[in-house]
């Protein structure tokens, strides 16, 4: 103890040396940890900050002015509703491109339930309507989001938030998305068909119902990044109008599938649109005969689903029924989603002089009808007290290979806060 006092005592200039450095080492390292720890919390305080100012921003409610621009950026890793094991096809891309270098741009009437694609003119302005295409928006006003967007990913079945399916999904902003009517499973033959017969109606959880057809038509001729603007015109639907929709029967065997769907195993495929006429494919008539009474007293049609489209019987080729004579013209019908149905029909007006002769002769043939039909078969009721039931056939739209469908619809096909991150 004595030799250790000693040595403080000789050597007290070096200890006070030695016992500054170690104390100077020790409060620069410990300044040193301070710093790192504190740039670390602030680092991971300012990513939180981020990612929840990201978050809102994507989430956020969205201007109810139709005209403006706002044009939301989004990350490529989007949040999903689905299951994380859900079979999906998904394609994902980084922030929108520019939309006016794409050839669409898509405007949703929410108020019309009613689409319209607009192609550009000559200046690259988005002004030629194209197609239009009847869809189902929010069942309550706000559902789906007034505004402008761009189109961000696109899956071809996608999961909704109540368990529900939906093909071709592709989506605008947020949960907000364009797909077909929803089906109970992921399976082409679980449609909700109730709901398929509500399009053109406000019906959805606020995304973009359609028919298959025109759910697959906006993703495989819209690129992501495409234009939508979502705005209301209850009073105008847009410069094509509004397109008739095809219904499907409760009691059809095939109920559970989409009409329009192109599966080759859909059983609507095999059916078409029909028109019942005489089977002779002459008609004789007294002059002053109106078309409509024609069609009335001897043509019926139906749809491809079967339904009664009567109504919307046409004719083509020249005819003046206050003149006698023999006109050669074709009657046809084109149903809700394209499927046409016609046939050609000799009608002779009676002379003056002959008329009542033709007209015994007629009566004598038509007295004992016997029908005949291929496929679907359907007996008008006859309104003209002088004319009898006579022998008819049906004649049924041709295979699809030859049918005419055409590409661009103007009368065609017809889509909670959410159903699957993601409304329906």
């Amino acid at each position: 103890m004595n030799k250790l006092k000693e040595f403080f005592t000789h050597n007290k200039a070096l200890v006070t040396i030695t016992t500054s450095v170690t104390m100077a080492v020790f409060l620069v390292f410990t300044v040193v940890a301070v710093a790192i720890s504190g740039n670390g919390s602030g680092a991971n305080r300012g990513e939180a900050n981020a990612t929840a100012q990201e978050t809102s921003n994507k989430f956020a409610d969205v201007s109810t002015d139709s005209n403006s621009q706002t044009l939301p950026q989004y990350s490529s890793e989007d949040e999903s509703c689905g299951d994380e094991n859900e079979s999906t096809e998904e394609k994902t891309t980084e922030p929108p491109v520019d939309p006016g270098t794409l050839p669409y741009m898509i405007k949703v009437n929410r108020a019309a339930n009613c689409i319209t694609v607009y192609g550009k003119d000559d200046s690259g302005a988005f002004t030629i309507p194209v197609k239009a295409i009847t869809v189902s928006c929010g069942k309550n006003l706000g559902d789906t989001p007034l505004g402008s967007y761009q189109t961000i990913n696109e899956y071809k079945w996608r999961k909704m938030v109540d368990g529900t399916y939906s093909q071709y999904a592709y989506r605008i902003v947020g949960s907000i998305l364009f797909h077909s009517v929803p089906y109970y499973s992921q399976a082409k033959d679980d449609l909700e068909w109730e709901e398929f017969n509500k399009l053109g109606t406000a019906a959805s959880l606020g995304c973009v119902r359609m028919t298959v057809a025109d759910s697959k038509w906006l993703m495989d001729h819209c690129p992501i990044g495409t234009l939508v603007t979502i705005y209301d015109d209850a009073s105008n639907p847009g410069p094509l109008g509004k397109p008739d929709t095809i219904k499907i029967p409760a009691d059809s065997p095939y109920k559970n599938w989409d009409p329009t769907d192109p599966d080759p195993a859909n059983p609507w495929k095999l059916q078409s649109a029909s028109i019942t006429h005489p089977s002779t494919k002459t008609i004789t008539i007294k002059p002053g005969t109106t078309i409509d009474a024609v069609k009335a007293n001897y043509f019926s049609a139906k749809d491809t689903c079967g339904n009664d489209i009567s109504d919307k019987i046409l004719v083509s080729g020249s005819y003046d029924f206050s003149k006698a004579g023999t006109y050669n013209l074709t009657f046809y019908v084109i149903d809700a989603i394209g499927s046409k149905a016609q046939v050609d029909i000799a009608v002779t007006v009676q002379g003056d002089e002959t008329s009542s002769k033709e007209e015994t002769s007629s009566k004598q043939e038509t007295t004992t009808p016997e029908e005949t039909t291929t496929e679907e078969d359907t007996t008008p009721e006859e309104t003209t007290p002088e004319k009898t039931t006579p022998e008819e056939t049906t004649t049924t739209a041709p295979s699809e290979s030859e049918s005419s469908t055409p590409e661009e619809s103007t009368t065609p096909t017809e889509g909670a806060t959410s159903e699957d991150g993601e409304n329906s």
